[in-house]
């Protein structure tokens, strides 16, 4: 005769409905509801067993469980992303560092059109950057921009017989300098250069003997090729005798030599105690 399941018997899926036992000759036959694979007998104490319904899933039910612990997985639950452990204050942290790089960027391009600028004040010669003259080099724009470095102080105006020139800030001028030689790669070997002392350390490596050079008070080392040195200074020499103490500006317009190369001859010159610099950038014969 056939009964329903007692409430001793577990239901995979919450209900007994369904699950009947016959007795047929003699045997007691259980019938299975949909969604049970197989039944376990446990012992749960002495003489006492208990069933256990192993439930299988559909295909359907599969691939959304797993889809829903693979989102999981990946951060996101049942109410939306589910940030792991700390990672608020990290995200807060990268947002803020993005705003920065941007703010950063756009600073970088608006600036650019000044430092072209500079770029190309540097690469005129001083004698040519006279005030008059560099109307007809100079584009409206770049005029314009020109004002600008002139109120930032990045330039300024340099008299000299009676005619005003385009002089750049000391600062700016060796930071230009530097950015020209970087950008010739560690392979090249300058005529001349004012570089940090491990970049000098790696030339010097490379040409140990190439060079005369000196380690300046401010840090950064002034070096020239051996050659070209006792040829500048010669120059240098000549001038100093001639007109007395001098600005490197004005050394570089009556010898010819770039004025970065001029500071470097001089700089020289006073290590061994042939010039002295009686105020900043001015330089004198020490026997004057």
């Amino acid at each position: 005769m056939p009964f329903s399941s007692s409430s001793s018997s577990s239901n995979p899926s919450g209900s007994n409905k369904g699950i009947k036992v016959l007795k047929r000759d003699g045997q007691l036959i259980l019938i299975l509801p949909k969604g049970v694979s197989s039944v376990d007998i446990k012992e749960i104490s002495d003489g006492v067993f208990a069933l256990v319904f192993n439930a299988y899933r559909t295909y359907k039910q599969a691939d959304r469980e797993d889809r829903g612990a693979s989102r999981w997985y990946e951060g996101e639950g049942k109410y939306g992303k589910r940030e792991p452990a700390g990672s608020t204050e990290k995200s807060s942290q990268q947002r803020v560092q993005k705003g920065e790089k941007g703010k950063q960027a756009e600073q970088e391009k608006a600036l650019r059109p000044q430092k072209e600028l500079l770029k190309k004040l540097y690469k005129i010669p001083f004698n040519d950057r006279e005030l008059g003259s560099l109307k007809g080099v100079l584009s409206t724009d770049e005029v314009g921009l020109l004002k600008a470095l002139l109120k930032e102080g990045d330039i300024f105006i340099y008299k000299k017989d009676g005619k005003k020139y385009i002089a750049v800030k000391k600062s700016v001028y060796q930071k230009l300098r530097e950015e020209e030689q970087s950008s010739k790669g560690p392979a090249s070997f300058p005529n001349y250069a004012i570089m940090q002392p491990e970049d000098a350390r790696k030339l010097a490596e490379r040409a140990p003997t190439l060079y005369a050079a000196i380690r300046h008070f401010d840090g950064k080392v002034y070096l020239a090729k051996k050659n070209l040195f006792l040829e500048w200074r010669k120059l240098v020499e000549k001038v100093l005798k001639e007109e007395g103490p001098l600005h490197v500006e004005d050394l570089a317009a009556r010898t010819g030599i770039e004025s970065n190369a001029v500071l470097v001859v001089l700089r020289l010159m006073n290590e061994a105690g042939d010039v002295v610099e009686v105020k900043d950038h001015v330089f004198a014969l020490a026997s004057d």
